[in-house]
């Protein structure tokens, strides 16, 4: 907050209190009513007088202590001293420590010269403002703002002094650490090679954990040299790759630490399921908790999936519920021996295996296409304000987004199976619709973020209307349209349903082209500008668009 501030702030106090001073001390109500407000009026100026000091008070701290966001004084002195000394030491060819020493004082001045520069003026405009309300500073403090400004010059002129002296022996370092960086790189490129080929990238590794906490540690030294060689390059002005092979390390190795945990909760939940005698088997909540470990996996980072051990226990897991829809048919609690005895299944064992096999395919393909009914009930589309016209826009998520490719791959599984038959219309009109809507939200985000971009410049730019009339009646028609669109879309905000309606594709299409010719139009306009402007072909179409749509905000045009 800048010293004239609380000036005003003092002032109006000041101000206030003499105002207040002139106030009766006896007031009559009435000609009968005498009221004594004399405790009143010594409270009022007792806190006006504390406010004022409250201020006045601040900045005398401000100058003389440390404990303020600005450079105080005693600081600045204490300062100057140290470097002064520390800069003066001897360095002698050979003696690093020294040299790094007398290099560190000269980067502290360095890195605070620029608003030591610019301390002085400030600081002494606050004193001044200080001694006008009759605040008492130490002597002292005068006495180093005299003297500091001049010792702050006389202390740049020794370091550049100073790092003269210093050349020869700093060049021999920096082309010291210049090897050594060089020696780190290709020691961090083989690293990383050898880092990828590791076992715990499989589902076979042995005491991954074990071999995981070797290799942190390993990552750890690697780390503290790129530290030490960090400090080095910055302390003598080298300057420094960004050893992006030991960071990719570790951010692998934090995922491998999250998959493998995965991996251990997994099997030790499967193990233990194993151990469950038949009669206790609780298939339901096992079922629940596989879906579970098929959620947190998908919840991995992306870049995991193409790893042996991810994809393993991925199969694991789909494979255990598989295993345990089956288990559900077998368990049912009507199901006696003597009934699957009667039933002389040994004299027909291949016929059963193949009814079972049938059976068991068509209960899931049925639990599947119940599952999509449930999922693409309760999917709706989110929606943002527009910030210049305020309509809503719709928006997805990555999770509806997976959700609708995973669905897709499953029906399109479904469709190949030998046992599709009986659910044949069902599945062929699941994936018509998921089509649909795939390609409805593919078109419409692309012309929603073509509208977005274009609106502000044909309707609200009256330069753009004027020179290009009839593609701003154009886009006039189209805003109309995508409106409308827009609004139906809002008030069903169900997915499935708003985007499975009647030619909304083929109006999405015809707005698309409508917009591409704007487009063109528009691209041509800008070759206008560029040649009128020609800094203007030094900035990015996009940048250009965003200046012309905002022209009227400059300050977002800034930004």
């Amino acid at each position: 907050m800048h010293f004239l501030h609380y000036s005003s702030k003092i002032d109006s106090y000041e101000n206030l209190y003499s105002e207040m001073e002139g106030m009766a001390s006896r007031v009559v109500f009435d000609y009968w009513c005498l009221l004594d407000t004399s405790p009143f009026k010594h409270s009022l100026l007792s806190t006006i007088k504390q406010w004022a000091e409250v201020f006045k008070q601040y900045l005398v701290n401000k100058v003389r202590d440390s404990t303020n966001y600005t450079i105080s004084v005693t600081e600045m002195d204490e300062f100057l001293s140290v470097t002064a000394k520390g800069i003066s030491a001897e360095v002698s060819e050979g003696d690093y420590d020294a040299l790094v020493a007398v290099m560190a004082h000269l980067g502290h001045v360095r890195d605070r010269l620029h608003r030591t520069d610019a301390l002085f003026g400030p600081l002494a405009a606050t004193i001044a403002l200080i001694s006008n309300y009759n605040q008492d500073l130490p002597e002292t403090i005068h006495l180093l703002l005299q003297e500091l400004p001049e010792r702050w010059e006389t202390l740049k002129k020794q370091c550049d002094l100073v790092r003269q002296q210093l050349a020869p022996v700093k060049a021999i370092e920096v082309d010291g650490i210049k090897k050594r960086i060089v020696r780190f790189d290709s020691q961090q490129l083989a690293y990383r090679q050898k880092f990828r080929s590791y076992s715990f990238f499989r589902y076979e590794c042995d005491l991954p954990y074990w071999r995981l906490e070797r290799v942190n540690a390993r990552l750890q030294r690697l780390e503290a040299d790129a530290k030490k060689l960090h400090l080095s390059a910055q302390l003598f002005e080298v300057q420094l790759p960004d050893f992006k092979m030991i960071k990719a390390c570790r951010r692998e190795l934090k995922m491998l630490k999250q998959v493998w945990d995965h991996v251990f909760s997994v099997n030790s939940s499967v193990n233990h399921w194993k151990k469950t005698p038949w009669r206790d088997i609780d298939v339901e909540a096992m079922d629940i908790e596989c879906k579970k470990f098929a959620k947190d996996l998908r919840a991995l980072d992306k870049e995991m999936r193409s790893w042996d051990v991810y994809m393993h226990l991925d199969s694991a897991v789909k494979n255990m519920l598989t295993s345990l829809r089956a288990t559900i048919v077998v368990n049912s609690p009507e199901t006696t021996l003597a009934d699957l005895l009667n039933l002389q299944l040994h004299a027909y064992e291949d016929e059963v295996k193949n009814i079972v096999d049938k059976a068991v395919k068509e209960m899931s393909m049925e639990k599947t296409i119940k599952e999509l009914e449930v999922t693409w009930a309760a999917l709706e589309f989110e929606s943002d304000r527009h910030p210049r016209t305020g309509i809503a826009l719709v928006r997805t998520t990555e999770e509806m987004i997976e959700t609708l490719e995973e669905n897709q791959v499953q029906l399109q599984n479904l469709l190949t199976s030998k046992y599709v038959e009986h659910f044949l219309e069902a599945v062929s009109g699941w994936q018509k619709k998921l089509l649909t809507s795939d390609q409805v939200i593919n078109i419409w985000f692309e012309v929603q973020r073509t509208w977005s971009h274009l609106e502000s410049i044909f309707i609200g730019s009256d330069d753009i209307r004027e020179q290009l009339p009839e593609d701003s009646a154009r886009f006039d028609q189209i805003d109309a349209d995508f409106k409308s669109l827009m609004t139906e879309m809002v008030a069903r905000p169900n997915v499935l349903e708003s985007t499975n309606r009647p030619g909304l594709f083929k109006s999405l299409e015809q707005l698309q082209k409508q917009l591409t010719v704007c487009e063109k139009t528009l691209a041509e306009y800008l070759e206008t500008k560029r040649l009128a402007f020609p800094r203007f072909y030094f900035v990015s179409t996009a940048d250009l668009l965003d200046i012309l749509s905002n022209g009227n905000l400059p300050l977002k045009v800034a930004r």
